[in-house]
């Protein structure tokens, strides 16, 4: 998202003001009040769009943030592939033990597959309690 500029800037309104103190009838002066009113409009406008930048910015942090966490993410499954691992079961929540076998991301966050001795389990990363440093070599 990008950063908007604001459409009217302290100069513009100062100017404006100026404008419209020099043009002013004499007769008929600028109320204390009407002009006090105006410039806390002013400010207010002026906070609002400071803001608005600020909040842009914030966002655009965030949005890169989130792209490498995810890509982080990614990065730590691929490294279980063939990995013998133990896992809570999510649907028992019983401790296994099973190698990943595929990882499928789904919007980015990786659905890992294990194959353990009762089946296989789809799971994510927090389930994983141990990760063993040998590859798992199924039999042939």
């Amino acid at each position: 998202m990008a950063v908007t500029t604001p459409l009217v800037t302290q100069v513009d309104y100062l100017t404006l003001l100026t404008n419209q103190l020099k043009y002013q009838n004499p007769l008929d002066p600028l109320n204390n009040a009407e002009f006090l009113g105006q410039m806390a409009q002013f400010s207010n406008l002026q906070q609002m769009i400071d803001l608005n930048m600020k909040f842009d910015a914030f966002q655009q942090g965030f949005e890169y943030f989130q792209g490498s966490f995810v890509q982080n993410l990614q990065t730590q499954s691929l490294m279980l592939l063939n990995r013998q691992v133990d896992f809570k079961d999510p649907q028992t929540g019983a401790s296994l033990t099973g190698y990943v076998d595929k990882i499928k991301f789904v919007d980015g966050v990786p659905n890992i597959s294990v194959v353990h001795p009762g089946g296989t389990a789809q799971i994510g990363l927090g389930a994983i309690t141990t990760v063993y440093s040998t590859a798992y070599a199924p039999e042939v």
